[in-house]
């Protein structure tokens, strides 16, 4: 529905529902908005990662469901790769990482699945200054 409605209402219109459907208190929801939020990425750009939606994401990656945790990283981790590496590590980064100190493991072990497709996406000069350290 993005590419019919275009950019500008999605911006305006649509990432505002999807922000407060972020925020609702059935983990369902969260998990399933998470899961599909990047789909609007290719239609709305980088003005999707607004102050407010890093806000909002930003404390689900401790969220007290392990599957809203592992939809959230996995979104940014597609989001990193739609959106390239200066994006991803101005804005996307510090968020992303820390993956690797969650309680799950099922959560750990899928950021250490988008972190090599990530990885593939930016290259290996990224991955050896970037992801390795």
């Amino acid at each position: 529905m993005a590419a019919i409605v275009g950019k500008q209402y999605c911006l305006n219109t649509v990432i505002p529902i999807l922000q407060d459907l972020l925020k609702d208190d059935n983990s369902e929801v969260r998990m399933n908005v998470a899961s599909n939020m990047h789909k609007l990425a290719s239609q709305v750009g980088s003005e999707m990662l607004s102050v407010n939606l890093i806000s909002i994401l930003t404390p689900m990656t401790k969220d007290t469901q392990w599957r809203v945790r592992m939809a959230i990283f996995e979104l940014i981790g597609k989001l990193a790769i739609e959106f390239g590496k200066e994006t991803f590590m101005r804005s996307l980064a510090s968020i992303f990482f820390s993956y690797l100190t969650n309680t799950a493991a099922s959560v750990r072990c899928m950021g250490v699945t988008m972190s090599g497709q990530i990885g593939a996406a930016f290259g290996q000069e990224w991955v050896t200054v970037n992801l390795i350290p």
